[in-house]
């Protein structure tokens, strides 16, 4: 009787705690690129070059690249990788020049003053594979203001 009695109680509180676990992760993951994105913008900003987000649509990867005067023109300043859990769900990011259109890579540039080149913003979803749940990045036009929504 006592045992029945913990198992629905059990039943019952799993699901919710669950959901609970995995708006907690994509929430930490949002925070993280959102904060790397900003890292970006103030490199960009204090290093006074272009510097380039770029996200993979079809993985877990986001590279940050700073513009050089040497051939390829952007160097690798980081490479971080998204939980497991995690995916990009989708982006609508100015597409840069050297990005292949049927490339699945989406990228924002940012200028000397820390504006989205070309003056054009976007919004980044992640979402979390197990719950479907999603959450988004917006970053303005013109200014390049960061924000979770």
């Amino acid at each position: 009787m006592v045992s029945t009695i913990i198992l629905t109680g059990a039943l019952i509180v799993t699901p919710r705690v669950i959901v609970f676990l995995d708006d907690m992760q994509i929430e930490s993951w949002v925070r993280q690129v959102a904060a790397d994105l900003r890292y970006t913008q103030q490199s960009a900003i204090s290093k006074q070059k272009c510097y380039k987000f770029e996200i993979k649509l079809d993985g877990w990867d986001y590279y940050i690249f700073e513009q050089t005067t040497i051939s390829p023109y952007w160097l690798q300043v980081q490479h971080k990788k998204l939980d497991e859990h995690i995916v990009f769900h989708t982006a609508t990011l100015p597409a840069p020049g050297f990005i292949d259109s049927s490339s699945p890579n989406k990228a924002i540039d940012f200028d000397a003053l820390g504006a989205p080149m070309p003056f054009a913003g976007g919004t980044i979803t992640l979402q979390h594979r197990d719950s479907g749940l999603t959450q988004n990045i917006s970053i303005t036009n013109v200014t390049g203001k960061v924000e979770i929504q």
